[in-house]
């Protein structure tokens, strides 16, 4: 379902306000995330003490709150299809901010459980690794994005000469 959503919000992307404010779609993946996961590790220290140790409750903040975007994207989008809302840059931005902040929730996942379950190598080299992890994910994803821009739809006029 999340996939859906975000590939319905990317759909209605507007580029020139994702270049006019890139600043604002940082602000608005990192910060709102970071929060998010914090407030949902310290109500799982509150809620069930004792349960979880500290690192294993920023897990559990970092896996519930990619949730929430793809909740405020598909009511944008509903709010749009009944003309109540027309702002495409906003849109945009938010649906942006959604992508790159699964791929941060991800990214910390990822790098808390290597942090949790190491067995050897220091803290510092686990760390390391989640940011090539980070750096990885993001070439693959370009490189995903440029090949999928070339392929040419099956209704495109001149999707003989784009083949290979």
């Amino acid at each position: 379902a999340i996939t859906v959503v975000l590939v319905k919000g990317g759909l209605a992307m507007d580029l020139k306000a994702l270049k006019k404010y890139p600043t604002q779609v940082l602000k608005s993946s990192f910060i709102i995330c970071t929060v998010e996961a914090m407030a949902l590790t310290v109500a799982a220290n509150i809620l069930l003490p004792n349960m979880f140790p500290p690192l294993w409750s920023f897990v559990f903040g970092f896996v519930n709150s990619p949730t929430s975007p793809t909740k405020f994207v598909s009511v944008l989008r509903g709010l749009k299809a009944k003309k109540r809302y027309n702002d495409i840059k906003m849109g945009a931005i938010w649906g942006f901010s959604a992508s790159v902040e699964i791929i941060y929730c991800i990214s910390v996942f990822s790098t808390l459980t290597s942090i949790i379950t190491r067995s050897g190598g220091g803290a510092v080299e686990t760390l390391f690794l989640g940011i090539a992890n980070v750096a990885l994910g993001f070439l693959a994803g370009i490189v995903w994005g440029l090949v999928v821009g070339y392929l040419p739809h099956k209704d495109d006029i001149n999707s003989s000469i784009k083949r290979f």
